[in-house]
């Protein structure tokens, strides 16, 4: 009897251990599984946003009232792989490249939340098999949500957006042109010897009320932290619309310009009480083909900038230019701009005429190398 018993309970012991057996992961459960990115908290604290994203297809943007418990979700794209590693100029032990992440931004009030977007994952592939140019590629939304009523806007085709830091009321963001209307008819294939500037329309929207305004043409702008000054720069097919324009947020007049003509009007950036406005322009570089940049100030209670640095300046470096590639950035206390400078670059060279079946390219190597050619190219 008791051999009986003890047969019976290890049978029903095998039988629960086979029912409870787990079968080992396969490469489809990885792509089930979800990661969050880019987690912020609103300033009142009763907030919490993060991005939700699977290993493939799209994820979405979470909300969560951490009072109430409620959750509002929106579409957020597929992310986009990280980018390829710098082999042109390698790093000693490069980290591998982070992936991209949407960026998500709570509004000085605690009322409102701006986060962009990517491009839905069927979209992107479907561009992917059309063989699309990369500035042909889907682009994502920007997604505003009113956090009390849950109500959402978005816009298409985003490149970037500015939300006040210390002021409510206004969001700014740059919108990619229609594909159609990419490039107009006055405005010329852009040739290997200068690239053609990104353009976009530039939108300034009142999230109270949901008026816009929109200005076309627009390669950069800049937001102040308290939201009450809005500067942007033109790339217009027509040159002598090209400058920089300023404008109050909470004003219906038109946009100022506060430096204008042919030429190209880039970096700007504002001091850390944003009384002074910085940039770069080559508007009056007489050769055209060097970009002698100068630098640029304007003060938010002058009507015109007016030219700090170029190369004519008393103490300016012979031989070096205003480099158009650094970042300017103030000191805390304002009476410093930091910017950069480069050599001159040589006259341009007369092109080659030498016909593509004659030309050489001959590779050096020495026994005496560590390592053979196609290894050194690629590190």
């Amino acid at each position: 009897m008791l051999r009986r018993i003890a047969f019976s309970l290890v049978l029903v012991c095998s039988l629960d251990a086979a029912k409870s057996a787990k079968r080992p992961l396969r490469h489809t459960d990885y792509d089930g599984w979800r990661h969050i990115q880019n987690q912020q908290l609103s300033n009142d604290g009763r907030y919490l946003a993060y991005a939700l994203f699977p290993q493939q297809g799209d994820g979405e943007l979470v909300v969560r009232d951490l009072v109430t418990g409620r959750e509002m979700r929106q579409p957020a794209g597929a992310l986009p792989p990280p980018p390829p590693p710098n082999y042109t100029n390698p790093q000693i032990e490069e980290a591998l490249p982070e992936p991209p992440g949407i960026a998500v931004k709570f509004s000085a009030d605690s009322r409102t939340l701006v986060a962009s977007t990517f491009a839905p994952y069927e979209d992107v592939e479907r561009a992917k098999r059309e063989k699309k140019k990369a500035d042909e590629m889907p682009r994502g939304d920007l997604v505003l949500i009113e956090l009390k009523s849950g109500k959402a806007f978005r816009a298409p085709r985003v490149i970037s957006f500015q939300l006040p830091t210390k002021g409510s009321g206004y969001v700014a963001y740059l919108q990619a042109p229609e594909p159609a209307l990419a490039l107009s008819a006055e405005q010329p294939e852009p040739t290997a010897k200068r690239k053609k500037t990104q353009t976009g329309d530039l939108i300034l929207r009142n999230w109270s009320d949901g008026t816009e305004r929109k200005f076309s043409e627009v390669s950069e702008y800049a937001l102040t932290k308290d939201g009450q000054v809005l500067a942007y720069s033109v790339a217009a097919s027509k040159p002598e619309a090209n400058g920089v324009y300023v404008l109050k947020t909470g004003s219906t007049a038109d946009p100022v310009p506060i430096l204008a003509g042919k030429g190209r009007y880039e970096k700007l950036a504002w001091d850390e009480e944003e009384t002074m406005l910085a940039f770069l322009s080559d508007r009056d570089d007489s050769s055209g083909a060097q970009h002698r940049f100068a630098l640029y100030g304007w003060d938010r209670k002058s009507a015109e900038a007016v030219e700090l640095v170029s190369t004519g300046t008393p103490g300016f470096r012979s031989g070096w230019i205003v480099s158009d590639k650094a970042i300017i950035t103030f000191s805390l206390d304002g009476t410093r701009i930091f910017f950069g400078t480069v050599p001159k670059p040589p006259a341009e060279r007369a092109p080659d005429l030498t016909p593509s079946d004659e030309r050489v390219s001959v590779d050096l190597w020495s026994w005496k190398d560590d390592y053979i050619q196609p290894m050194q190219k690629v590190r």
